[in-house]
């Protein structure tokens, strides 16, 4: 083995782990479960009625058991804000955990 790759190796191995505890993000990577992906696309249309672009959004998928919630909001918000932003409208869709259908959605004040 060439011992100049072997601290590359050394840096992937604690990301290998297949525990949900392994939060392990690398620059320019993003990970994204399924069910957050097809929740996300099930409610971006619902931006595309308000005409609203997801492009620019912090996009929060939540899971209740029941029913998923997927929030839009102004990236430059802090975490732990709720609400719209002067420049961006924040978006609340819920839909079914069971089928992806949207129950519901509205504006974050």
């Amino acid at each position: 083995m060439n011992t100049k790759y072997f601290p590359l190796i050394y840096l992937f191995i604690p990301c290998v782990s297949a525990s949900p505890a392994c939060q392990c993000e690398l620059p320019g990577f993003e990970t994204i479960s399924s069910q957050a992906f097809l929740a996300i696309q099930s409610a971006a249309p619902e931006l595309g009625k308000r005409n609203l672009s997801v492009d620019g959004y912090r996009i929060t998928v939540m899971n209740s058991g029941k029913n998923l919630s997927v929030l839009f909001q102004d990236p430059s918000l802090p975490l732990t804000a709720l609400g719209s932003s002067s420049s961006k409208p924040a978006l609340s869709v819920e839909l079914s955990a069971v089928n992806y259908k949207v129950v519901s959605s509205n504006y974050v004040r």
